[in-house]
C-alpha cells in the first residue's frame, strides 16, 4: 500500500480521533438512555472518518492517499445517519425510528459505499483524481454529488426536529440550541473546506468532526443529556408545588423555581440578583442570610384580603465538598389549607366549649340557686303559716334562717362570676391565672392559698385545652372546700412525674369518707343532680386527665389530678418555681 511519514498536518485528525472516541465510550457506557446508542453509533462512523483521514495525510504515494479518501468517504453519510437516530430520540420522537424506517434510512448508506468500492468500473462517484503539491483531490462524479444533497436534507431535517424541540420545550431550550449550531457549523465548516478550499496539507474532514462534536461534549456534559439524575432533579424541582428560592452568600437571588415564581408574582430575570429581604413581608425572614446565617423556621403570609397565603420557611444552608459556603436555600410551604383547617377546627372546639360551658353552669344553677329558691319557698310559706297562727317566734327563727341561706346563695353567686371573669381573660395563661385566683380567692373568702410550681413546670408543658380543664376542675376543688369541707387553708401543687403533670389541691376541711359515696356536699352523685365530684371527672377525662381522692373525716380532703404533657413539653430541670401565699 506504500510507505507513511509523519507530518504536524496529523494533529487536528489524531486530536479528533481521541475526542470522538471519547464521546462514543461516553454514549455507549449510557446507551440504555434515549439517544444514547445511535450516539455511540455516529461516533464510531466518526472515528473511521478520522481514522481514514489521519492515514490519508501520512501516506506519501499517491494511491495510498486515493485509497484511504475512499475509505473516509464511505463513513461519511452513516455519521450524518446516525446523527438523526440520535436527534429523533432525543426530541422524544424515537416512536418513528420503527425497523423499517431504519432499514429505509440505512440503504443510502450501503449504496454509497458500493457506488465507491465499484468507483473503477462506472467512474458515478468520482470522475478522476488530481495531485496537488502533496495531496489528492477528487473530480466529484453525479452519484457523488447526489449524495451531497441527501446529507444536506437529513440535515436539515435534524435542524429542524431541534427548532421544535427549542420552542415546545423549554427545559431543552439550550442543549437544542447547542446541537443546532453543531450541525449548522459542521455544514459550514465542510462548505469552506469543499468549496472554498483548506491549504492543500490540510484536511477539513477532522476540523468538520472537531466542531460538531465539541458541540456535543458542551450538551452532554454541561447540560446532563445522557445522565438522566440531574435532569429528573431538575424537573422534579420545576415541578414541585413547594416553592424554592436559593440565595448567594451576599443573600441575593440566583435562581428559583416556576412555583416561587408564581408565589412572588415575579418572573426569574425579575427576581435574579435582588435581595430576597425586598420581596417578603416585615420580619418573614427571621435573620440574615448572609455569610452563613440561616433563618430559623419561619411563617409568613404573602398577598392580601381573599387571596392572602400563608405559608412555613424553611432554610438550608448551601456548603461545597470543602464545607465553604456557597449560598442558601429558601423552601417556602404552603400552609393556608391547614391553617384554614386549624382555625375552623378551634372555632368548633370554641363552640364546643361554650356548649359545654352552659351545660356546666345550667347544672350548677339547677343544683346551687335552684335548690336554694326552692328552699326558700318553702321557707317562706311556712313563716306564713307560722305568722297566720300567731306563731312570731318560730317565723323569726325560720326568717333569720332564710337570711343565713340567701346570704349564702349570694356568696355562691359572687364567686361563680369571680370564675368566670378569671377564667376568661384574654391573655390567658395557666399558671399566672392560677396565682391571680388563688390571691382573688384568699381577699374574698379569708381561706389561706398557697400555690407551689415545680422547676420543670413552665407555659408548654400543657395543651392550652387540657390546662382550661385543669382550672376548672381545681375551681370546683376549691369550691368543695369552701362550701362544704369549711377548709381555713388550701395548699395547690404543680409538678411533673415522667409523661404527665401532676396536680394536687390539698385543704384542711371536715373531709369525708369517699367509700360512702358522699361527695363533699354530701349528696349522693347522680342522685340529686349535684355533679361535684361527677363535674371533675368528666373534665379531666376530656383530656385524657385522671382524678384520685384522699380524705377521710375530720382531716380534710386531698384531690390529685393528672394529665398529659404537652408534645415538646421541656425537659425536667428546665423550669423554674414560685410559690404564692
Amino acid at each position: 500500500m506504500g510507505a507513511y511519514a509523519y507530518s504536524p498536518y496529523l494533529w487536528p485528525a489524531f486530536i479528533s480521533t481521541l475526542l470522538v472516541a471519547s464521546l462514543g465510550w461516553y454514549g455507549w457506557r449510557h446507551r440504555w438512555i434515549a439517544g444514547a446508542l445511535p450516539f455511540a453509533v455516529a461516533a464510531a462512523f466518526a472515528v473511521a472518518w478520522s481514522v481514514g483521514s489521519m492515514l490519508q495525510t501520512a501516506a506519501v504515494h499517491p494511491d495510498t492517499k486515493i485509497f484511504w479518501l475512499r475509505f473516509l468517504t464511505v463513513w461519511q453519510l452513516p455519521v450524518v445517519t446516525a446523527g438523526t437516530g440520535f436527534v429523533l430520540q432525543f426530541a422524544g420522537l424515537g416512536r418513528w425510528l420503527t425497523r423499517r424506517v431504519i432499514i429505509l434510512l440505512a440503504i443510502p448508506p450501503l449504496l454509497l459505499a458500493g457506488f465507491i468500492l465499484t468507483n473503477d468500473l462506472h467512474h458515478l462517484m468520482w470522475t478522476g483524481f488530481v495531485q496537488i503539491d502533496d495531496g489528492v483531490t477528487p473530480l466529484r462524479g453525479p452519484v457523488n454529488t447526489g449524495a451531497l444533497v441527501y446529507s444536506y436534507l437529513l440535515g436539515l431535517f435534524n435542524v429542524s426536529v431541534l427548532l421544535w424541540l427549542l420552542v415546545r420545550f423549554p427545559r431543552y431550550r439550550w442543549p437544542a440550541l447547542l446541537l443546532i449550531v453543531a450541525h449548522l457549523g459542521a455544514r459550514f465548516v465542510f462548505e469552506f473546506g469543499l468549496r472554498l478550499g483548506f491549504p492543500s496539507h490540510w484536511d477539513y474532514g477532522p476540523f468538520v468532526l472537531l466542531f460538531t462534536f465539541g458541540m456535543y461534549a458542551i450538551a452532554l456534559f454541561r447540560f446532563h443529556v445522557f445522565d438522566p439524575v440531574p435532569v429528573a432533579r431538575a424537573a422534579a424541582i420545576d415541578h414541585m408545588r413547594e416553592a424554592m428560592i436559593v440565595l448567594d452568600v451576599q443573600g441575593l437571588i440566583v435562581d428559583a423555581n416556576p412555583a416561587a415564581q408564581r408565589t412572588l408574582g415575579e418572573s426569574i430575570s425579575r427576581l435574579r440578583r435582588r435581595a430576597v429581604g425586598e420581596l417578603l413581608p416585615e420580619g418573614g425572614l427571621a435573620v440574615d442570610t448572609t455569610f452563613g446565617k440561616v433563618p430559623a423556621r419561619s411563617e409568613l403570609s404573602l398577598g392580601e384580603g381573599a387571596r392572602q397565603r400563608h405559608y412555613t420557611l424553611e432554610a438550608t444552608l448551601l456548603k461545597d465538598r470543602r464545607d465553604r459556603d456557597l449560598g442558601t436555600m429558601l423552601l417556602f410551604q404552603d400552609v393556608t389549607e391547614q391553617k384554614t383547617a386549624q382555625a375552623l377546627l378551634l372555632e368548633q372546639e370554641r363552640v364546643v366549649a361554650v356548649l359545654e360551658e352552659r351545660e356546666r353552669l345550667a347544672r350548677e344553677i339547677h343544683d346551687g340557686l335552684g335548690q336554694v329558691f326552692g328552699f326558700m319557698s318553702m321557707q317562706a310559706q311556712t313563716v306564713r303559716s307560722r305568722l297566720r297562727a300567731g306563731d312570731g317566734e318560730k317565723a323569726d327563727t325560720l326568717l333569720a334562717r332564710l337570711v343565713e341561706v340567701a346570704q349564702e346563695a349570694h356568696e355562691d353567686v359572687r364567686a361563680s362570676i369571680s370564675d368566670l371573669k378569671t377564667a376568661s381573660a384574654k391573655e390567658w395563661s395557666f399558671v399566672p391565672t392560677l396565682e391571680r385566683y388563688l390571691e382573688g380567692f384568699r381577699l374574698d373568702h379569708g381561706i389561706s392559698t398557697e400555690l407551689a410550681v415545680g422547676p420543670d413546670i413552665d407555659e408548654t408543658t400543657l395543651e392550652a385545652t387540657v390546662a382550661v380543664q385543669l382550672f376548672r376542675v381545681v375551681q370546683e376543688a376549691l369550691t368543695n372546700a369552701r362550701r362544704h369541707g369549711a377548709a381555713t387553708s388550701v395548699c395547690v401543687s404543680i409538678e411533673r412525674e415522667d409523661s404527665v403533670a401532676r396536680i394536687m389541691v390539698e385543704d384542711n376541711g371536715s373531709g369525708f369518707d369517699p367509700g360512702s359515696g358522699l361527695d363533699p356536699g354530701h349528696l349522693r352523685t347522680g342522685e340529686s343532680g349535684h355533679f361535684g365530684l361527677t363535674f371533675m371527672r368528666e373534665r379531666m377525662a376530656q383530656v385524657g386527665g385522671h382524678v384520685e381522692i384522699d380524705s377521710q373525716p375530720g382531716a380534710g380532703t386531698r384531690i390529685i389530678l393528672t394529665a398529659p404533657l404537652a408534645a415538646g413539653a421541656p425537659r425536667e430541670g428546665d423550669g423554674g418555681e414560685s410559690t404564692t401565699g
